[in-house]
């Protein structure tokens, strides 16, 4: 396998807007129902995805992803603060002074349970996440792509969060021909201090190889494909 280079890269990435496809076409991708045009497209061998990103974003043969909205994380008391006028949310913290400004995630936004074990909840714009020492998150990138027939994606962690400590993503770095959705990312503080993840902080890139044929079985016609689509 090569790897693409930036200049292939960028031939080879549509906006999502440029489809014509519905915004929900992440759903029926995961109901098994795959949008003809998407098909087309991957079979022809684009790059879809959205947002954009803009030439900053790029590399020689990388561009990089963002934190986004969607949040999940083991079953455990979290809170709401504020910190310079924005919220950060966090474990729980014991205070037992009156004038405490604390407030329990689930007393001000819906947290819905995954897998009987996780948290998933979203954050919004201005919000922080706040990773302690030895925690780790799912966190879903701000963007969603879809992966052509003829290409793997694989997905780093940056050195710069990598020299704080942060891993980016703890394993499973493969993202199969045909696969389609927002990238869920193994957030993991192995630090000794906390570390502020938000929503647009730019935290991983991704890489596509070149395979010697089209795949005969995307991910999109896999039997039981658990993640297309994913959201």
């Amino acid at each position: 396998m090569s790897v693409l280079s930036d200049k292939d890269i960028k031939k080879r990435l549509v906006p999502l807007k440029e489809t014509g496809l519905p915004v929900n076409f992440l759903d029926l991708v995961r109901l098994g129902k795959m949008p003809k045009e998407l098909e087309r497209l991957l079979n022809d061998g684009y790059i879809v995805i959205d947002p954009f990103p803009d030439k900053k974003r790029f590399d020689a043969d990388t561009f990089d992803l963002a934190f986004g909205h969607t949040v999940e994380m083991p079953d455990m008391p979290l809170e709401c603060v504020s910190i310079n006028g924005k919220t950060t949310i966090r474990r729980f913290t014991v205070d037992f002074r009156e004038d405490s400004l604390q407030k329990r995630l689930d007393q001000t936004r819906k947290v819905s349970i995954e897998d009987q074990s996780r948290l998933r909840f979203i954050l919004e714009k201005d919000d922080t996440i706040e990773l302690q020492p030895g925690m780790m998150v799912l966190a879903h990138t701000l963007e969603k792509i879809c992966v052509p027939c003829d290409l793997q994606m694989q997905v780093w962690g940056r050195s710069r969060i990598a020299r704080s400590y942060v891993c980016a993503h703890v394993s499973s770095p493969i993202f199969h021909p045909g696969w389609c959705g927002h990238l869920t990312m193994e957030v993991k503080n192995d630090g000794h201090f906390s570390f502020n993840a938000y929503p647009g902080l730019i935290f991983a890139a991704v890489t596509f190889n070149q395979l010697s044929s089209k795949a005969e079985t995307p991910y999109f016609k896999k039997e039981n494909a658990r993640y297309s689509g994913q959201r």
